[in-house]
């Protein structure tokens, strides 16, 4: 069985992302990996074997494994539960077995998050032993539901001003909107948000966030971590990454710059420090942040562990 929702519509509709009595296969996929760990985050561990969720990487998983995990009991039986991350990788000899019908999951959930709407995903979404969800993303026309459902979700009231100022200048998405709203809550714990709260949050987060691309991109990388392991102690990661790799694709292309009449400051520094790097070097560093946003989701403790030890190469 296969529903497509709205995240607000999604969220509302459920308490949990999955209930007792729910057991077998299950296929999810949203449009923002943000989206994908909320719904992970409500998952119930009291309805599991053991209230344990055993996770997997989709380009781990192999025939044998299946064999021994889901297509047979073993000796003394097997009633565990497994969320497989990245399930668009998970190889196309043994996406087969899945789709096949034939899996033992009546006791216990088998769940597949995918970040890619691929082929396998597609067929799993016509497949009358999955249980398949899609989250689509929001219209253009719907930022304002957005936003009102991070806001909702994290308990921070908006004023009317603060809230139409952050449709008219933040760009929508929901990393975006849910690390704001998280810096406020955290800076004004319990209080309605006005348009100054606002305006003084988001100068904080816009001046961080070019300090640390300052100091990346001029190669200070020393000062660059150090910066970034204070300031994660009370602001999120995402939205600096989802900056950052835009920044570091400027420096990548700086054609963008050719039909300005005046630059800017920033565009100055782009041009600048683009020279420090070549472009083999940019599109590692590039593939560099967006292997710490995986490991970010996949683990707190791993990601942190990474920054600090990229932090001890530096020196």
């Amino acid at each position: 069985m296969h529903s497509k929702w709205k995240i607000w519509d999604f969220f509302k509709s459920h308490d949990h992302s999955l209930d007792s009595g729910d057991e077998g296969v299950h296929s999810f996929y949203a449009f923002d990996p943000l989206v994908s760990k909320l719904f992970i985050e409500r998952i119930p561990r009291n309805i599991l074997e053991g209230n344990k969720l055993n996770i997997l990487i989709g380009n781990e998983i192999t025939e044998q494994w299946v064999e021994d995990n889901l297509l047979s009991l073993g000796l003394f039986g097997n009633s565990e539960s497994y969320l497989i991350h990245f399930a668009e990788k998970i190889p196309k000899n043994v996406q087969q077995l899945f789709l096949s019908g034939n899996l033992i999951s009546d006791s216990r959930f088998v769940i597949l998050v995918f970040n890619e709407l691929n082929d396998f995903a597609k067929q799993l979404q016509k497949s009358d032993v999955v249980n398949s969800i899609e989250v689509t993303p929001p219209m253009f026309w719907e930022n304002k539901e957005l936003l009102e459902f991070f806001s909702s979700y994290l308990g921070v009231y908006l004023s009317y001003e603060a809230s139409q100022l952050i449709i008219d200048s933040i760009e929508p998405g929901c990393s975006e909107y849910y690390n704001l709203l998280n810096q406020l809550q955290i800076n004004f714990p319990d209080k309605n948000i006005d348009k100054d709260m606002l305006l003084e949050v988001m100068e904080k987060n816009k001046m961080d966030q070019f300090e640390l691309a300052a100091l990346f991109s001029s190669r200070k990388f020393n000062e660059f971590y150090s910066l970034l392991i204070e300031r994660l102690k009370d602001n999120g990661f995402y939205s600096f990454n989802y900056f950052m790799q835009s920044h570091l694709l400027k420096m990548l292309d700086t054609s963008y710059l050719d039909g300005k009449k005046k630059l800017s400051k920033y565009d100055r520094q782009i041009l600048s420090d683009a020279k420090k790097w070549n472009r083999h070097s940019l599109v590692r560093a590039i593939g560099y942040f967006k292997k710490l946003e995986v490991l970010l989701r996949e683990n707190d403790e791993v990601f942190m562990h990474t920054l600090k030890k990229d932090y001890l190469k530096s020196f």
